[in-house]
Parts: structure tokens; C-alpha cells; sequence
């Protein structure tokens, strides 16, 4: 049985999209397209708050920083709050450059004076979201930590 010319071309055809589908699968992802490599991936990886924070006084806490991605970021501005069960209690900004593939640790300072009590501080990467990162996921890092009662 012969085969025509426009039953050669479909075959042809058929075979040209499987090939370029195989090509391309690495570069998909079930929830559309794979995210590019070549951007910055800002995180907080760790922080480290004093043996004792004592009422009425201001403290200083270790943290963390990287860029994971592979490219650097200028000015990155990072936030970090303390906040108890009912609110915000306290709120600073300050701003570092991250190299691709750097992790540098900074020293927060709280000003503030604590009353006794449990609280959470929050350090987030990126808090004003000025660049598209690989992972957004990874930018902020909570702790609780309590405050003793006299």
C-alpha cells in the first residue's frame, strides 16, 4: 500500500512536534512555565536574639540574609516588627546590598521598651517586593520569644 504525500507530511509533522515537546518539557512546570534561574533569591535564614531580654530595655538580634539567586540586588530593603497577640508594637526599615550567592548577617536594633509578655519578630527580605525573585517564599523568618515577668 502506497502512502501519499500529504499522509507523509502529517507523519513528518507529528514526529517535528514530539521532538520539540521533548525538548521543551524541562522547561515547564505543572503550574505553567518553570521560573528563570538568572534572577535574585532574597531570604532571611536565621536570627539569633540575646540570652535575656529584660522589660523597659532595648536589645539588638543577630540576622541573617541571602541572596540565593544568581544575580546581585542593590538597596535591598528588608523590614523586621514585633508584634504580641493584639498588635503591632514595633516597626523599623534599613537597607543592603546582597551579592548573588552572598549571606551577610546584620544587627537590628529594638529601641523600644518591652512590657512583660509573649511576642513575635518577624524579619522579612524584600519588604517592599522591588524585585521579581525566583522564590517569594522564603523572605520572611519568625521567632517568639517572651518577655518575663518581674
Amino acid at each position: 500500500m502506497a502512502t501519499s504525500l500529504a499522509e507523509n507530511r502529517r507523519f513528518v509533522g507529528i514526529i517535528v512536534a514530539l521532538a520539540v515537546l521533548a525538548v521543551a518539557a524541562p522547561y515547564f512546570s505543572t503550574e505553567g512555565f518553570a521560573v528563570a534561574t538568572n534572577q535574585q533569591d532574597f531570604a532571611v535564614t536565621n536570627i539569633v536574639l540575646p540570652a535575656f531580654i529584660t522589660k523597659n530595655l532595648g536589645f539588638s538580634v543577630q540576622a541573617t540574609f541571602a541572596n540565593m539567586g544568581s544575580v546581585s540586588g542593590s538597596h535591598v530593603v528588608y523590614s523586621y516588627g514585633i508584634a504580641n497577640t493584639y498588635n503591632r508594637v514595633y516597626y523599623n526599615e534599613g537597607a543592603t546590598d546582597l551579592l548573588a550567592g552572598q549571606s551577610k548577617t546584620l544587627t537590628l536594633t529594638i529601641n523600644d521598651e518591652l512590657a512583660p509578655g509573649t511576642y513575635t519578630l518577624t524579619v522579612k527580605a524584600d519588604s517592599d517586593n522591588a524585585y521579581t525573585e525566583s522564590d517569594e517564599t522564603n523572605n520572611a523568618y519568625a521567632v517568639t520569644f517572651s518577655v518575663p515577668y518581674p
